[in-house]
Formats: C-alpha cells, structure tokens, sequence
C-alpha cells in the first residue's frame, strides 16, 4: 500500500491544501513495517491536477490533517482513499499513528464553509510574493 501525507518543507502539513509536497511511502500491511520513505515536491501546476498526480503515483491512501469536501471528493473519485483528522509533526509520525490503529480525528475543514482555495493561493500567487492572511484572503508584502 502507497501512503502521501501533504508536507510543508520537511514536517507535516495540518492542512492539505497549504502542503508543498508529500512523504511517500510503502507499507507492508502483512508485517505492518513503513519503507522507502521519501518527500516529493508537488508539481506548480493548477491545483485541480493534484488528485490526478497522486494517482500516477499511484498513491493508495492520503493521510490529512484537514481536507475541504472539494478535495476528498476528488481524491476518491480516482479510488485514493483519504483519512483526515491527524495531528503531528513528522509525517512519519502520522503514517505510524495510521498503522497503530489510530482513527479518523476531526477534521477542521468539514466544520466551516470553504470559501477560499489555499491551494491557488499558496501556488498561484507565490509567484507574485502574496500569501494567505489567514482570514481567506490573500495578503501583499508591506500589507496587515
């Protein structure tokens, strides 16, 4: 089984959509061991390509923090299923707490109305320098 949990550089991602890449890795379910361990950097194209990479790559399972309805959605309409609610620092960490037996914990993007895409602020503005102000708006330098 291919498990993909969003990171940010290095560390896990609490929110799927604001990840810059994903820690891949294989599980061998009869002996319940995590190998070849590796972080691959999301591709900058348009985030609705994200399901469909993930797929290539033949990923299994994604592991969240939070996902909005949009994504999940479109994750398992290609058969990826998606676990949200984890809370860690390391991905690994996630994807051991997954083997454990670890449920589902809450997932804060299903309790708010998802009026703003992370995922097109986070990439499609980088290039202009803007990030989200946290208020699902995006925020230029110099500006509160």
């Amino acid at each position: 089984m291919r498990i993909a949990v969003p990171v940010v550089g290095e560390r896990f991602s609490e929110h799927f959509g604001r990840s810059d890449g994903f820690f891949l890795c294989e599980v061998d379910v009869a002996s319940n061991t995590l190998t070849q361990p590796r972080v691959l950097r999301r591709p900058r194209k348009k985030c609705e390509s994200l399901p469909q990479w993930l797929r290539e790559l033949r990923v299994d399972v994604v592991l969240a923090g939070g996902i909005g309805p949009v994504g999940r959605g479109h994750l398992e309409e290609r058969g990826i299923r998606v676990l949200a609610g984890f809370k860690a620092d390391a991905p690994r960490q996630v994807v051991e707490a997954f083997l454990s037996g670890a449920a589902e914990g809450r997932n804060p993007c299903e309790e708010f109305e998802h009026r703003y895409h992370h995922c097109r602020a986070a990439f499609g503005r980088a290039a202009e320098g803007r990030s989200d102000n946290g208020e699902g708006g995006i925020r230029t330098p110099g500006t509160v």
